[in-house]
């Protein structure tokens, strides 16, 4: 087990207040530290159009006026809700998205969705933390070799593992309790299309009405 490993998952432990709800995402996320198969990779899901029309729309909104909860600095991230994604790109790209979280983790019902920049004058990197979510998902906007550094870290099976050089429209599906990281981009820009997916009793904005369903 590296010890590196160990003392992240020592500190973000530490860091949750002691009462019922946390002692339970304590366990969550240590069950995770040890455990094998609580992430993948999949091929493209968003093509180079698509790509380039959410990186686009989302230049026009994204700035630094809100914080974000995992180090207090500013998110560099623009919130989009369900419809606007389909316009963005296609509703069969996002349907696709949602049944791979949803085959996976069949509980889930709620869903957010987040595009995020990093470099380039936006935040560098992102700290170790977990997501209070069922599953996570996220899709490269940008290719790996338009930027260095910016590398998705995560920790499996005691270890600490990293993502591969995935292309533009590719993504990485993991379990919300897993612990993970962005390194620092040192050079060019990379964004990222962030998915966050919930139980039924969530806290996700999406699918509340059956209006926002996506695949139900």
């Amino acid at each position: 087990m590296s010890q590196e490993a160990w003392k992240i998952l020592s500190d973000i432990i530490k860091s949750y207040s002691y009462n019922e709800y946390m002692e339970s995402r304590r366990l969550a996320i240590a069950e995770s530290f040890i455990s094998n198969n609580t992430t993948f990779e999949t091929g493209v899901l968003l093509s180079d159009e698509s790509c380039k029309s959410i990186i686009e729309w989302t230049s026009k909104y994204i700035n630094d006026k809100i914080l974000d909860t995992v180090d207090g600095l500013p998110e560099w991230q623009v919130t989009v809700v369900q419809k606007i994604m389909e316009k963005l790109c296609t509703v069969t790209e996002i349907r696709n998205i949602v049944q791979i979280a949803y085959d996976k983790y069949p509980s889930i019902s709620n869903a957010d969705f987040y595009i995020r920049k990093y470099g380039d004058g936006a935040r560098e990197n992102l700290p170790w933390h977990a997501d209070q979510t069922v599953v996570s998902s996220t899709i490269h906007l940008s290719n790996y070799f338009e930027y260095e550094g910016g590398d998705f870290v995560f920790i499996e099976g005691k270890e600490i593992k990293r993502s591969s050089e995935l292309k533009k429209g590719c993504g990485v599906f993991h379990n919300g309790d897993v612990i993970h990281s962005i390194e620092p981009v040192t050079k060019g820009t990379r964004w990222s299309l962030v998915s966050f997916f919930f139980a039924e009793d969530g806290q996700g904005n999406e699918w509340c009405t059956d209006e926002n369903k996506v695949i139900f």
